[in-house]
């Protein structure tokens, strides 16, 4: 799903953006129902609120690209905000900071997760439970 961005790329989130991570955490955890596999869907919850939060705080490019696909054995997230100077990466925050944790609960979650080499698309993936892996 290509999300539009309201306010131009470097801009603070605009309002009406705010509620795209939430409705991606539903449509995320819908299609997970559908693949019977609801024992992922708090972890894939944290990881799209976190990846397309950060699509839509770092993200250069004009739409937030949201794709969840899956495999035999795990599911993939991904989200893409185009091409940015900047590569996504963990920092160690301050105690007293209100962010800069979010790509750490990414990497706790994941099975494996990266980021592609312009910096334009974060993936995580999660194993799928051994009882609901397709034969």
């Amino acid at each position: 799903m290509r999300l539009s961005r309201t306010a131009l790329p470097g801009e603070p989130i605009a309002q009406h953006d705010r509620a795209w991570p939430a409705l991606m955490r539903r449509l995320g955890a819908a299609q997970l129902r559908v693949w019977r596999l609801d024992a992922l869907i708090e972890s894939a919850d944290l990881v799209i609120s976190e990846l397309v939060t950060n699509g839509f705080q770092h993200g250069r490019g004009d739409t937030v690209a949201v794709r969840l696909w899956r495999t035999a054995t795990y599911i993939c997230i991904e989200v893409d905000s185009g091409p940015s100077p900047w590569k996504p990466r963990t920092r160690q925050p301050d105690p007293y900071d209100e962010g800069g944790r979010g790509l750490h609960l990414v990497a706790a979650l994941s099975d494996t997760w990266g980021i592609t080499p312009d910096g334009s698309r974060t993936w995580s993936v999660l194993a799928a439970p051994d009882e609901n892996r397709l034969s």
